[in-house]
Parts: C-alpha cells; structure tokens; sequence
C-alpha cells in the first residue's frame, strides 16, 4: 500500500485558503491540476509501499508518536513553487507560524517509522501543502499573487496515515483512505 503519515487542517482553514485561490485568474491557472480541498494536508513523512502486515506496527509507532508530542499552533501562509517559480511542476502553500514544530513532528515520525524497520523516503522535510500540479510552467505571477496569503491560525493536533490510492479520485487523481488518527498530547503548559 501507498502510504503517508500528515496532518491536516480544519475545514475551517482550507476554506479559507480556498476562497484566496478563486480570486486568481488566468492564464497560469488555467494550466495547473488543483489537488481536491478535502485532500489538502501537511505531509510529515511519504513511506511509499508498505506492506499490509506492517500496520499494525507503523500504527503503534505512530501513536507514541503523538502521545508525546505537544500539540501546537500554525497557519497557512505565502507560497512556492517546486522545483522553482520559473520552471514548476508544483505549487504549494506555505506554514506559518509553526515551522519549527512540524519539522520537530516529522523528525520523530521518520526516526518511529525507521525504527519499526520500515523505509523512508529520504528527500529533505519541507513544510508545505500541495495546492496544484502541472508540466513545466511558470509559476511566478501565481507565486507572486500568494505570496501575501496569511491564512487564520489553526491547531495541529492529531496525526494521520493515509493510504494513497493511485487512480481512484476524481478525473483519475488519487484517493485519500485514512488508515488511522491518533491525537497529540495535551499542550505542556
């Protein structure tokens, strides 16, 4: 299976966000492959395939995980564009406040998920969520009208690991099964 453990935001927040990116116009949107709203999420680690019989133990690797991290504070903001602005094949939205502790949440996640034996992809943690696709583009006018963008701020609270399902959305894009949630631990102050 497909796997990657994330957080999400609240409705509350996509919203948000969503009615920032209905103001934008053409002719770079016109060219992009939006990801859906209720898919929108902060990847902590991608694990790429795993193996059915290894759930049971990323799913308890997963809940210390959260059991002993606090929960906290971010909110959407700014915007990029991998692997540049001028030559994209992604747009993203940026985090912040809480940069910091989501990349401490991914740290743990990725030394949980090595532990419990499994793989990792080892691409470096950037906190983002994914907003579109495309070929090659320019994204730099489209960067450049959400670099502004400070969504409300939200708590970060559980973890997620999610099955993707390649092929299974909507226009033939992936679909998003959550395996399991676990809740983070109370703030410690």
């Amino acid at each position: 299976m497909r796997m990657f453990v994330a957080a999400y935001p609240p409705a509350s927040a996509r919203d948000h966000l969503a009615a920032r990116l209905r103001e934008l116009s053409a002719p770079t949107t016109e060219r992009l492959r939006w990801t859906a709203r209720e898919q929108w999420h902060l990847t902590l680690a991608f694990l790429g395939d795993v193996d059915e019989a290894d759930i049971g133990e990323l799913s308890g690797a997963m809940s210390e995980v959260a059991r002993a991290t606090s929960r906290f504070s971010s909110g959407l903001a700014g915007s990029g564009a991998f692997p540049r602005p001028a030559r994209a094949t992604t747009l993203w939205c940026g985090i912040d406040p809480g940069v910091t502790e989501l990349s401490a949440v991914a740290a743990a996640v990725a030394t949980a998920v090595r532990d419990a034996g499994l793989s990792l992809d080892d691409r470096p943690f950037r906190s983002h969520l994914t907003l579109a696709r495309c070929q090659p583009t320019d994204l730099r006018p489209t960067v450049g009208r959400l670099a502004d963008y400070r969504g409300p701020p939200f708590p970060v609270d559980d973890l997620a690991l999610v099955r993707s399902l390649l092929g299974k959305g909507p226009g033939g894009r992936a679909a998003h099964e959550v395996i399991g949630r676990w809740p983070m631990a109370a703030d410690r102050t």
